[in-house]
Formats: C-alpha cells, structure tokens, sequence
C-alpha cells in the first residue's frame, strides 16, 4: 500500500528541507514502522481525498504539507513538503535569500516584500506570519492538507496559512523509517492517530459509474479515556459494512487489493461508519472546475431542472462517503443539472427553492466528481 512519508533533501543553514514521498509497503512493515501518513482522507460533509493546494481544514493541529520553490546549487527546485527550523532569525534569512515567492499565499507576498527591501512593519508582519508555524508539542503536527468541497457555504472564503513552515528541532517531531536501503522520516505524534486503508475505485449504477471508497479501519475500544488494545474492525466494500476481527479476516482477493492498491490515510473513525439517518436518491456528476466556470453565469443559475430528484430538499454528499445507495439509483450525468445543485446548496443541505448563489471557482475540485442527492431516513 501507498504511504506517505517525508526525505530530508536539503539543508540550508539551519533550515532543513523535507519532501513528501510515497512508499510501497506491506501490512506487515506498516505494522512494524506504524508510520502515520501525510495525507488524509475527510469524508464529513463534503469529503475529498489527498492534499490540495488551497484549503486547510481548521480541524487539525500543526503542519501542511505545501508546493514551493528554494534556491539550491546554484539553481531553483521545486518541492512538495516542508521547512522545519529552529532559530527565527536563521529562517528570515533563508527566505530572504532562499525562498522564490512565486505563489499568492499570505507567506509568499509578505516575503516578496520583504526581499524588495520591506522595512521593520513588513519584516514583523513576516515573522508572525512565520510564528504561527510553531509546534506545541503536546499537540499533534498539522500534517495534512484536505481537498474540502466547500461549494457555497454560511462561512465563504478561502483560508490562507503558511503552509509548510514549522519551528521545532526535527529530532522532536519525526522518527526514523529504514526501507530499501534508504532513511524517511515519519510523525511522531504525542497521541494516538486513527488510520485508514483506503482504495478509491468505480461502482456501476443506472446511468454510468460512481467513484467510491473501499476501506478498513480498526476501532479502538476506550475507557475513562484511556486507549485500549482491545477493538473491532470495519471493512466497507463500497456498499456494504461489515465488522471484522482484523485485517487478515477479510477475503483473500479483497484483502490483496486493499493491500496491493490501497493508501494508508489518516482520519476521524466517526464519518466512516455508514449514516443509519441517510440514503442516497440520485447521483450527480460534477464537472471539473474549468468546464464548471463556463456555467456559472447568471443565466444557467436561474435556470430549473427537469429531474424529479431535485424537486425536494436533501442532503448532499461525496459519493465517496458510506452513504447507502437507494435500489436502482441513477447517475445524473449533466453539467447544467450539477450547476443547479450548487448554486442552491449549503453546508451540505440542498433547498431547492432557494435563491441561487453563485459558488466560488476555488471551491469547486479541479477534477470531475461525483455528489450524492440524500433523503434523510426517519425511522420510528
């Protein structure tokens, strides 16, 4: 399975360059390393897997990995990791001299200024900035970046922080993995992590085919607060959930394929459990976001839609959430259709009566997805 991992690369004067890898590893050395990945899997209102480059989920402590370019051996290379630095003043002077601004983020145009000759407001601004890439190290290090779909939502805006900047000695907050002759570091959390091994893959409904998640996960059991060695297991095979012994307790093909093509991800264990409350009506798929801001005129969002799903309000999911598929659900395979769900959903609820508002470009995933249109199940 995928693993992500960091490699130190470089180091510039007190400044230590890590970049993000993927190991191929089995279950057994996953076991034995227990690394705990970079990337993470966020399933809850609107899900996403892996990290992009704009949008941090609030939720998690720490460091993002992030994409930036370094003046290195006499050239410039590209990087997908981290800074890791211990002394403030070495860090200001490596972004003065090391660090190429060439992104819009809040750290890249405070150093722009700060290399044109910004004075004391600007380089203050800059070290705060800097700061809040602290690491407490009674908390866990904010490792990951979450594709989050946030469509229109109460909150609109896109959050900016210094993504890949932390201060703390490296030896504190990584540990050592050895494999195939090569060192990678790993986190070394000061609490427990919960992990998934997931494999993304196509189911057939009416109409076509949905993305969605195969997993497993182990549930801890706790008491008064303290970890146990004791738990269940959760295999989800993309429809159906079933309780486990462990990870060898699952069928041999499924077994291999999880373990052959899968991802060890974080997550939280509570949105992995199928909602007993929702179940799926209708699927729709979402284009990319550049054939997406083609539709977004004026025009298409006040136009309605002809499919009966969207007559009443619903809940609207990832379809790579465990939400139950109702029998015979279909693909809604229309652009148009998808721009209407949008422009009258938010925070997950879809109304359709609403006045249509416009969602934001960057909210919108760059590659085509698919959304689940939900009824809430109500039993007496």
């Amino acid at each position: 399975m995928k693993v992500s991992v960091y490699r130190h690369i470089d180091r510039i004067g007190g400044i230590r360059v890590l970049q993000v890898e993927h190991l191929d590893l089995s279950y057994e050395e996953v076991k034995r390393h227990d690394p705990v990945p970079l990337e993470q899997v966020d399933l809850a209102h609107w899900g996403g897997l892996g990290p992009v480059d704009t949008g941090v989920h609030e939720g998690h402590w720490g460091l993002s990995p992030g994409r930036f370019r370094i003046r290195s051996g006499g050239g410039t290379r590209e990087v997908y990791g981290c800074l890791s630095y211990e002394s403030l003043t070495e860090m200001m002077s490596f972004l003065q001299e090391s660090y190429v601004p060439d992104g819009t983020s809040k750290l890249d145009t405070l150093v722009r200024q700060y290399q044109d000759g910004g004075g004391a407001p600007v380089r203050a601004a800059l070290e705060e900035v800097v700061g809040e890439g602290r690491h407490d190290m009674g908390r866990l290090p904010r490792l990951t970046q979450v594709r989050r779909m946030r469509m229109r939502t109460a909150d609109a805006g896109t959050v900016h922080r210094p993504p890949h900047v932390l201060q703390a000695p490296l030896e504190e907050w990584t540990k050592k993995i050895n494999h195939s002759g090569a060192e990678y570091l790993t986190i070394n959390p000061s609490h427990a992590v919960p992990m998934i091994i997931a494999l993304e893959k196509d189911l057939p409904v009416r109409g076509g085919s949905i993305p969605r998640l195969e997993y497993y996960f182990h549930i801890a059991v706790r008491h008064c607060g303290m970890r146990r060695s004791r738990g269940g297991s959760l295999w989800y095979d993309g429809k159906t959930a079933r309780l486990v012994q462990n990870f060898r307790s699952i069928r041999g093909a499924a077994r291999s394929l999880l373990e052959r093509d899968g991802a060890l991800l974080r997550s939280g264990s509570a949105e992995l459990i199928p909602p007993a409350h929702l179940r799926a009506r209708a699927a729709i798929r979402l284009p990319g976001r550049e054939e997406a801001e083609r539709l977004l005129s004026a025009k298409s969002l006040e136009r309605k839609t002809r499919y009966r799903a969207f007559r009443t309000p619903g809940y609207v999911r990832d379809s790579r959430s465990p939400v139950p598929l109702a029998k015979g659900m279909r693909l809604i395979d229309v652009p148009e259709a998808a721009v209407h769900l949008l422009a009258r959903t938010t925070d997950g609820i879809y109304i359709p009566d609403d006045p249509p508002a416009c969602p934001e470009p960057e909210s919108i995933p760059e590659k085509a997805t698919c959304l689940l249109l939900c009824n809430a199940v109500v039993k007496p």
